[in-house]
């Protein structure tokens, strides 16, 4: 009895499972009556929607949903099935990762029949963001990183975006939604602005290649101080060069390999007269900032460099406490000007540029390169 009970139990649950298999909507009603959208909801909270972003998850609640053929928010249409699912009479599915062309603010349902059912739904578009190169001066042929978002979206690609470096076009080598690689090329001059484009958007790039009009020091003709082991290099075949120095991105760069020796020990390592300023940059100082190419061999931390606009007012910006810097690569690191100084306004009349390097710690190694200090136009 136990048995023959069992047996049909188990018959039962199959039918269950076939029945759901052949007809995933089972528990809702379908006939070949017109489609109806009711609502449409987040289906996390059921919250009604109105307004979606791009790559939003939605659930469309409505009437006969399960004979729709094709569905388009704006003028781009939700591929099935990967991003739409019938569910229970509902259709989920998500708001296409792409820049609509013809934009309605409505969703469009169309049947099997040939009949289209619409629901308002306003999708908003991030904006393509461009946060500029992570190294201006990466050397000609060598892979240039353009950092921002949403470059996919704005189809920065290699098939239908390039770099111009001026008037030079240049393709786009790899892309992801937060960066655009390419590759430089040869005979870019300095100071050369650049701008990327798509068959969707153009866009300048904010920054400089090779950014040297109001260049400060780019280490060329310095002379190494074993004092403070500051050597002026660019490579480690050079005299002074260690093996685990980088190769230069243009020409030679200080390098700074030390163990501090504590008690506030001041090694003054720059000391250098502007020569081109900006006009009136202190009376404009929140337009510009402070800029140079850094190469960390260890970690960035304590202990750290001072920029000081004089040697009478340690006031001045403490850098290197940057956890976040990456080591193994030349990057360009940007300061504004106005957080260098407490008192902006001595630099108007003290035309020097000194970097002090002092910690609070003993022994401490530090080891990093750096390049090409400039003051450069915020964009």
């Amino acid at each position: 009895m136990k048995t023959r009970f069992l047996g049909v139990l188990v018959a039962l649950a199959s039918l269950a499972i076939v029945g759901c298999e052949e007809s995933p909507t089972w528990l809702v009603e379908t006939n070949d009556g017109p489609m109806e959208i009711t609502r449409i909801v987040n289906p996390k909270t059921y919250e009604d929607v109105s307004v979606a972003a791009i790559d939003q998850l939605l659930l469309v609640q409505g009437v006969n949903l399960n004979n729709v053929a094709s569905a388009f928010i704006n003028d781009v249409e939700v591929v099935k099935p990967t991003d739409m699912t019938l569910l229970n009479g509902s259709i989920l599915l998500r708001v296409p990762y792409t820049v609509p062309t013809v934009i309605d603010n409505k969703l469009k349902l169309t049947d099997k029949q040939g009949r289209t059912v619409e629901a308002p739904l306003e999708v908003t578009v991030p904006e393509l963001v461009v946060d500029g190169m992570a190294c201006e001066y990466t050397p000609a042929g060598s892979t240039l990183v353009i950092n921002g978002s949403y470059f996919d979206l704005y189809n920065m690609t290699p098939d239908d975006g390039v770099v111009l470096f001026g008037d030079i076009e240049a393709p786009i080598v790899a892309v992801n939604k937060t960066s655009v690689s390419v590759t430089v090329p040869a005979n870019v001059p300095a100071n050369t602005t650049l701008t990327l484009r798509s068959d969707v958007i153009t866009v300048p790039c904010p920054g400089k290649y090779k950014d040297e009009e109001y260049l400060i020091q780019n280490f060329e003709n310095k002379v190494s101080d074993e004092t403070y082991k500051v050597y002026y290099i660019s490579g480690p075949s050079d005299p002074g060069g260690e093996a685990t120095d980088p190769e230069g991105i243009s020409g030679k760069y200080m390098r700074y390999h030390n163990t501090y020796p504590g008690n506030w020990d001041w090694q003054s390592i720059i000391y250098q007269s502007f020569g081109k300023r900006p006009e009136n940059f202190v009376d404009h100082v929140a337009e510009y900032a402070l800029k140079f190419e850094c190469y960390a061999v260890k970690p960035l931390a304590d202990p750290f460099v001072l920029f000081n606009p004089n040697g009478d007012n340690p006031s001045g910006y403490r850098w290197g406490e940057d956890a976040s810097f990456p080591t193994g690569e030349w990057r360009t690191y940007s300061i504004p000007l106005s957080e260098t100084v407490t008192l902006i306004s001595e630099w108007a009349d003290w035309p020097n540029f000194i970097v002090v390097f002092h910690a609070a710690g003993t022994g401490k190694e530090s080891y990093w390169c750096i390049d090409n200090l400039r003051i450069s136009k915020i964009e």
